[in-house]
């Protein structure tokens, strides 16, 4: 890989979000409401919240960050937002229909309002995306799917190019649709991660248990499938043989957002900052401890409003540190058929 320099590509989407929060009600029609919390922006978006994280993780090396964008204003915001952490934005540019963006209103007390206006997410090319590969030729790829058809089409022919390259690939559920989907089940034994939650395992192969699942798919990520479930912790299935059941962080959780792109980060940061290149050394005791750590990172995005931004390394020591004990010492290992082989402690 050249310089010996690591390198990361993230490749999904990128967004605006216009956050109006604290609201005492939503406008009725013609009504002006006042608020006392000012609007914000925030940069958002799977491909700009994980390649924010790897930074903020402690990843050292190069981050690029590749997508589809308009030729707007707002993608001039993710590009500046992106910079400040010196990420590298490699976008595709489609200025028929611009910048994704998501006006989000939060009444106090009430659940969050989405309204998602898609823009150029949805015309994220292979072709682009392959391009942008063969020049960076980075140590690791995350690569998400299921918002654009056109790069779900030819995911096969990506990874193919990944693997040429010596890229490792975590692939990630951005959006469970129906290509996503027919994707994912033909490239399962091509890729070398995958992430995904347990509602979008069940679309996949109709159950949301990762033991029953796994005696059900014929084929197997290379390495790990790693399955979350919230509060419930995840699920892994390591190398096609062995399941990790592993209990959630317990935190005070404020804002849900990004809590799987800083997982899918963290299982990143983890392999480079910890494990480097020698995947010989991923046994099952190390993959626990990965796990335990991507859940740490995961746990942290939660802390306070925002995708990214109470995400930092020392508060995933600090939370590994408080609860690492009982995480590890809860975590089982099974068999395929269900039997639990291992126990772990904290040490």
């Amino acid at each position: 890989m050249g310089s010996g320099l690591v390198r990361v590509l993230t490749v999904g989407t990128f967004t605006v979000d216009i956050v109006a929060s604290d609201l005492p009600k939503v406008a009725d029609p013609g009504e002006i409401v006042n608020v006392s919390t000012p609007i914000d922006l925030h940069v958002g978006g799977h491909a700009a919240n994980v390649a924010i994280d790897l930074v903020k993780l402690g990843v050292k090396g190069e981050v690029y960050a590749c997508g589809a964008v308009g030729d707007d204003v707002f993608a001039r915001i993710i590009r500046d937002e992106l910079s400040k952490y010196g990420i590298r934005f490699l976008p595709l540019i489609i200025s028929e229909v611009g910048t994704a963006r998501n006006a989000i209103l939060v009444v106090s007390g009430e659940d969050r309002r989405f309204h998602i206006y898609p823009g150029a997410n949805k015309y994220l090319r292979p072709n682009h995306v392959l391009d942008t590969l063969k020049e960076v030729r980075p140590n690791y790829m995350y690569l998400a799917i299921g918002f654009s058809k056109y790069l779900d089409s030819e995911l096969g022919t990506i990874l193919r190019e990944a693997s040429r390259l010596g890229t490792k690939v975590l692939l990630d559920i951005a959006r469970m649709s129906e290509h996503a989907i027919r994707a994912v089940k033909e490239v399962l034994g091509s890729t070398d991660f995958i992430h995904m939650n347990y509602l979008e395992l069940s679309r996949l192969v109709g159950e949301s248990d990762l033991v029953r699942c796994a005696r059900r798919i014929s084929e197997y990520p290379k390495v790990l499938l790693a399955v979350t479930y919230g509060e419930g912790g995840v699920k892994a299935l390591f190398r096609g043989s062995y399941i990790i059941s592993q209990p959630s962080f317990k935190v005070g959780s404020k804002d849900p957002t990004g809590a799987g792109d800083a997982f899918s980060a963290g299982i990143i940061s983890y392999l480079i900052n910890y494990l480097g290149s020698d995947f010989s050394r991923l046994s099952t005791e190390v993959t626990v401890k990965l796990l335990m750590y991507a859940q740490a990172a995961g746990a942290s995005a939660t802390l306070s409003p925002g995708a990214t931004t109470s995400v930092s390394s020392e508060v995933v020591e600090s939370l590994i540190e408080s609860q690492g004990n009982y995480v590890l010492s809860s975590t089982k290992v099974y068999d395929l058929e269900g039997k639990v082989i291992s126990y772990f402690s904290y040490h």
